[in-house]
């Protein structure tokens, strides 16, 4: 699944989810040799440095079973106009 994390400091960085627990994520991140940990803490998604962690965007295929990802619930951020 390919995904979008927003950093703290406002960096975006673009990755493929490997794998997903209801409290852990695995992301493969472009450009980086290493895969990252990220860690829900008190429902919110950190870094492997503690810092917060969004999950911007995710975009799944018709195969992907999405019922790992259940309380990671991102919240909408793009409003539209009536």
């Amino acid at each position: 699944m390919y995904t979008i994390l927003r950093y703290a400091n406002g960096q975006r960085v673009d990755g493929l989810i490997l794998s997903a627990s209801p409290d852990l994520i695995r992301v493969a991140l472009r450009c980086q040799s290493d895969t990252a940990e990220l860690r829900r803490v008190f429902g919110e998604l950190t870094a492997e440095d503690g810092s917060p962690v969004e999950l911007e965007s995710m975009v799944a295929g018709d195969h992907t079973d999405l019922g790992c990802y259940r309380g990671f619930e991102t919240r909408a951020r793009v409003q539209t106009a009536n």
